[in-house]
């Protein structure tokens, strides 16, 4: 098992480190002012623990510890990318979000048969419930979700439905939780400013993964 804090401080890092990768994938150069660096630091710190705790025995099982530190990591990786992201440009691109779901995909399900105590049948449901939520948000209110977050959705419920429902239900409720704060500031900062900052431009990737990385902070380890 990785320690929680070199699991943090590796994700504060990993989130620095892939800045200029995050540029690479936007249109414009990522946000200077201070709250982007401490935002991505301060999430990167917090899904790198998540991380860390998710490949403790009691996920892992019988299956090999080094596969399941690669599979989380490249969660982590995938999540905290598409957070810097979504917080430069409120996009999230597909070569993010398809890899996030298809490498749960390969990794769990070889996971589910070397013995982990994850199964790959309720990490597809994960990922339909997940992403079926998300869709409708965005059927019914396309101005406040997009399909980036759905398809991310999709994605984070795969790996949280594989570790267990109750993982599932939690970030499903820590996420809806944050996304309606963040879509209440916009409304409320539209209100305030004007349309330029109505709801459609409130980035909800971060929301998602914040509630991922609780949900498995609590729950898997």
């Amino acid at each position: 098992m990785i320690r929680p804090a070199a699991g943090a401080v590796a994700g504060a890092v990993l989130a620095v480190l892939m800045v200029p990768l995050a540029a690479r994938l936007t249109h414009r150069p990522a946000p200077r002012s201070a709250w982007f660096p401490t935002a991505a630091i301060s999430i990167g710190a917090l899904v790198g623990l998540a991380t860390a705790r998710s490949t403790g025995s009691t996920v892992a099982g019988d299956a090999p510890t080094a596969l399941v530190v690669l599979g989380f990591g490249i969660l982590g990786l995938l999540a905290i990318t598409a957070m810097l992201v979504d917080l430069a440009e409120n996009r999230l691109p597909d070569v993010l979000t398809y890899p996030l779901a298809a490498a749960g995909v390969l990794i769990l399900g070889l996971l589910d048969l070397l013995g982990a105590d994850g199964r790959l049948v309720r990490a597809l449901a994960g990922g339909a419930v997940w992403g079926g939520w998300m869709l409708i948000g965005a059927l019914a209110a396309p101005r406040g979700f997009g399909l980036g977050d759905v398809k991310l959705a999709c994605g984070l419920g795969i790996w949280l439905g594989w570790a267990s429902w109750a993982t599932l239900a939690v970030g499903v409720l820590v996420g809806q939780l944050l996304i309606t704060v963040s879509l209440s500031a916009g409304w409320l900062a539209a209100r305030r400013w004007g349309p330029a900052t109505r709801n459609g431009d409130v980035p909800l990737g971060p929301a998602l993964v914040l509630g991922a990385a609780v949900a498995l902070l609590v729950l898997a380890g």
